[in-house]
């Protein structure tokens, strides 16, 4: 992938590659296993997706937002003999919307509060009688429109000291001298540098002597995941390779 800096965007990079397979006949061959895109970002995947969220969102998508039918497609009720289906619909939904919005777990902007993320992490929210039956389900749309975030109590934050005792006597005498910023300037003779890196001195060998080896490198290679709750990076794993 190039560099991030052009003025091509992430969107146009990937829907260059986004063009479904044709086999021998030119017939589309549809399926990931076939049509998946393999994107070499010169960035972590975690920047490079939040940049391609915000390239969506700068575009008019919206993620993670909550609607009064958000919830409206829950199923209540399947039979399996007839495959009748009974769902939430918009009339409940707005009444469930409502009152997520009463409790605090969705703001007046539509977005979900760190009430709702709790609840999605503990997978325990309080409703009313009417819908506390469709607790899972409405924690499952929940799941499917806000990010994962690690929740930590601030009350658990800890203060680490240095212990000065276990630092050895060196160290501290060094500590002192060079915690004060200075400034300082080197003279030296450019030519005579480049001639003695070239050619080598008597405790150097030189430039010529230096051995390489086959180079050899690791990258991350992740899957990122579009939903309503934005862009997520769901697997990750290194992989080695030799030149």
């Amino acid at each position: 992938m190039v560099e991030s800096k052009d003025t091509i965007t992430k969107r146009q990079k990937i829907g260059r590659g986004l063009r479904i397979a044709v086999d021998e006949t030119g017939t589309r061959v549809p399926g990931f296993d076939v049509n998946t895109l393999t994107v070499m970002a010169n960035e972590s995947y975690k920047d490079f997706a939040e940049g391609l969220q915000r390239e969506y969102e700068e575009d008019g998508v919206i993620f993670g937002l909550f609607e009064s039918d958000s919830f409206a497609t829950i199923v209540l009720r399947y039979d399996e003999i007839t495959e009748d289906i009974e769902v939430l619909g918009k009339s409940k939904s707005k009444q469930l919307f409502n009152e997520l919005k009463e409790r605090e777990y969705i703001n007046n902007a539509g977005r979900a509060t760190d009430f709702l993320r709790t609840a999605v992490k503990e997978k325990s929210i309080e409703l009313s009688d009417e819908f506390k039956d469709i607790a899972p389900q409405v924690l499952e749309v929940a799941a499917s429109k806000i990010k994962n975030l690690e929740i930590r109590n601030a009350d658990e934050r800890v203060q680490v000291k240095p212990l000065k005792e276990a630092l050895p006597e060196n160290f501290l005498k060094l500590w002192d001298k060079v915690k004060y910023k200075t400034s300082y300037k080197i003279n030296f003779d450019s030519q005579k540098l480049i001639e003695e890196v070239v050619k080598g001195t008597g405790g150097l060998e030189s430039l010529n002597a230096i051995k390489t080896k086959k180079a050899s490198f690791i990258y991350s290679k992740a899957n990122l995941q579009i939903n309503q709750a934005g862009i997520c990076r769901m697997k990750m794993r290194n992989i080695a390779l030799a030149l």
